[in-house]
């Protein structure tokens, strides 16, 4: 069954991705594995019940920001991906082999503070018109992320950044909590 549910979200086939938490709100050591997952359900009744599950990915920690994707890769190939958050990183999941659960999973962007509150994580992710990836950064929490490029972001309390689907930028967004929530919802009611 599931647990803590957060921020379900539908895909261009209109699957319902979802994050489950057994571990919220204590997170696990980040050398031990979590019991947290994404999963997708699909294939809707009449009673708007899902006759299929599928565990996407597992041995999370937290997991509340998830955005899942189609791409083409550059051999040519298109696999389905999720960009999802889970104590201590954002990760970049794929299923490469099309059964609906990730074989891959890469760290994208670390160095997120989870350690004085796992409430308000890293959420909200959604896709800008401008392909970038926005999300939300929790309360009371201090972290320094880089991307690839070198480019470092400082992130206290309530902001919102953005970040490149392939790990290789972070940039800020806004700067104080009440205005971080309604700039992303703004930004959000566009796309």
């Amino acid at each position: 069954g599931v647990q803590t549910c957060a921020l379900p979200i539908f895909d261009s086939l209109g699957r319902l991705w979802v994050t489950t938490s057994i571990e919220y709100p204590f997170a696990v050591p980040t050398n031990s594995p979590g019991r947290d997952r994404i999963m997708i359900f699909e294939d809707f009744g009449p009673d708007g019940r899902a006759r299929k599950s599928t565990q996407f990915a597992g041995g999370l920690n937290i997991p509340i920001g998830v955005y899942p994707f189609h791409s083409r890769n550059a051999d040519g190939t298109a696999t389905w991906k999720a960009v999802a958050w889970s104590i201590p990183n954002i990760w970049l999941f794929e299923d490469l082999d099309g059964d609906g659960r990730s074989d891959r999973r890469e760290a994208l962007y670390a160095g997120f503070d989870s350690s004085r509150d796992t409430h308000g994580n890293q959420a909200s992710f959604r896709r800008g018109f401008d392909g970038w990836l926005y999300c939300t950064h929790g309360y009371n929490n201090d972290s320094h992320v880089a991307g690839r490029d070198g480019n470092t972001v400082h992130l206290n309390s309530g902001n919102t950044y953005r970040i490149r689907l392939d790990g290789t930028r972070i940039e800020h967004y806004t700067h104080e909590i009440g205005r971080a929530t309604s700039e992303l919802q703004s930004h959000h009611d566009l796309v």
